[in-house]
């Protein structure tokens, strides 16, 4: 496998597996920390919070996977497009792309936000002596949906010139600072099953700020 002059790389020379396997396995870690968010939530909210509560944040697991892989597909075709015009127009359909899916993460934010509740009794059956937390959970996560979205978009575009490392980094400090948030506002500050939701949305704007930042400014 080769890397062009700006550390990009070529997939187009080299064995073909080995290709396959370098750029692939990035890709494959960087999706598994992203579920990591929630799987790291709900082991601190049992630890401090209580067993209770994390019954109740586990019923939002299937909501925040949906939404997750929606926002996973929806980056992976617009990678698609990107890498056709890498030669000569890959700003003017990045901002494209990200400009997409904020409007597509506010969208289903606001969907969070005002249906939250219903969506976990209706849609999902969570029973109503279970709704509390986890109602209070989703909405706040709700929030970072937009950023997630923004990230997969970037992590995507990266991916498409082939830079396929750089996105798996910011996720990995993203994830310490989960860990980090989670402690401090559940065991320090006594924030509960807020503190969780929080900590993680802080975690994913620093990814999705980080990444656009990077993207920007090292590739014309």
């Amino acid at each position: 496998m080769q890397k062009n002059k700006n550390g990009l790389v070529v997939l187009t020379e080299g064995a073909p597996w080995k290709c396959i396997l370098r750029f692939a396995v990035p890709m494959l870690l960087g999706s598994l920390r992203q579920q990591l968010y929630y799987t790291v939530d709900a082991m601190m909210i049992g630890r401090i919070v209580g067993q209770q509560a994390l019954l109740d944040v586990g019923t939002c697991g299937v909501l925040t996977n949906l939404l997750f892989a929606f926002s996973t597909g929806f980056s992976a075709g617009a990678a698609i497009i990107s890498a056709r015009y890498y030669s000569g127009r890959i700003t003017q359909n990045a901002r494209a792309t990200i400009i997409s899916l904020l409007c597509l993460g506010a969208a289903i934010c606001g969907v969070g936000l005002l249906f939250g509740r219903p969506l976990l009794r209706y849609g999902v059956s969570v029973p109503e002596s279970l709704i509390g937390y986890s109602a209070q959970y989703f909405r706040i996560c709700a929030v970072g949906f937009i950023f997630q979205f923004v990230y997969n978009g970037a992590a995507a575009l990266l991916r498409s010139i082939g830079d396929s490392h750089a996105p798996l980094y910011f996720l990995f400090i993203s994830m310490l600072l989960n860990i980090l948030l989670d402690y401090t506002f559940m065991q320090k500050l006594d924030l509960g099953v807020a503190g969780a939701a929080w900590a993680a949305v802080l975690s994913q704007l620093m990814a999705c700020g980080v990444s656009l930042a990077y993207m920007f400014r090292r590739y014309d």
